[in-house]
């Protein structure tokens, strides 16, 4: 029997660090380690490696990659056809892209947090506005998107939902306090309108008109579940995401298309993408 990664994705590091073992074993945080390490270099690991790197009960071993399906979709398996995993993971091949990198024992406090509905105190670097801040937090779930980690959380300096990107907290308490309650239709009412990770609730309409050439990949792309499209005559291809009036993930996603899509609206997107535009032109002059 080997134990067998689907998909290597940082759920692994979330659930090694709710595993609980005895204090004068390994603790959580060298366990963590240890598991990403394994599954890196190994993709499939056997049991009695696992048992004997983390001294731990086959019960154990059996029952917590069990929770971590249940409570977390957390991508690991046992799987007794070792020749057909490994062939399986031989042919596969996973390029992480411009995951930014989280200090690993803020995902063993979260995880507890979560589990204990407890609240944190974090120092927070805001990045696009360049501030740091001190915030006291109820975590209501964790978020993985485009590889990085999110915390949706109940702010309480805001007095409102927010969602805190783990790479951002620069430092975090976990406090005796209860974590408030909220349902998760109200996460999802604060934070899934918009676009992409940083979305809002003022909401308006993105139309962003790309050439023929960008529409053969466009047209295939899902950059919000409640986007419109249509094609033109010539080929080229409309789309109509819906976005917060600043959209920085969506200006960003703009810029990535640069000669091949022109912004009509909002007003404010074409503006930012004409300037940007230009300077990114002005770093090329002479």
């Amino acid at each position: 029997m080997i134990l067998r990664a689907i998909e290597h994705t940082p759920f692994a590091r979330l659930f090694a660090s709710l595993l609980r073992v005895p204090a004068t074993k390994m603790n959580q945080t060298e366990r963590l380690y240890r598991i990403d390490q394994l599954i890196q270099a190994r993709g499939v690991i056997a049991v009695a490696d696992l048992r004997r790197e983390l001294e731990i009960s086959l019960a154990t071993l059996k029952r917590d990659p069990r929770t971590g399906r249940d409570r977390f979709n957390a991508p690991i398996e046992f799987d007794r056809d070792v020749g057909h995993a490994q062939e399986v993971l031989r042919r596969v091949k996973l390029l992480p892209s411009q995951q930014r990198r989280v200090n690993l024992k803020w995902f063993e406090l979260i995880g507890r947090a979560l589990m204990t509905r407890r609240r944190l105190r974090i120092d927070y670097f805001t990045r696009y506005r360049n501030e740091r801040s001190e915030r006291e937090v109820s975590p209501q779930r964790l978020v993985n998107y485009r590889g990085n980690w999110y915390l949706d959380a109940w702010c309480h300096k805001s007095e409102g939902v927010r969602m805190f990107s783990l790479d951002s907290i620069e430092n975090a308490v976990l406090l005796d306090a209860k974590a408030k309650e909220v349902s998760l239709k109200q996460v999802d009412e604060g934070t899934v309108c918009g676009y992409g990770i940083y979305r809002g609730t003022m909401l308006t309409w993105a139309t962003l008109v790309f050439s023929a050439e960008a529409a053969r990949w466009v047209r295939s792309e899902v950059w919000h579940e409640r986007q419109q499209g249509r094609d033109f005559d010539d080929a080229r291809y409309l789309l109509k995401p819906p976005c917060s009036v600043e959209a920085p993930e969506l200006r960003m996603d703009i810029l990535r298309d640069g000669e091949n899509v022109a912004v009509l609206d909002p007003v404010g997107h074409r503006k930012h993408t004409a300037a940007r535009l230009a300077k990114a032109v002005g770093r090329y002059a002479g």
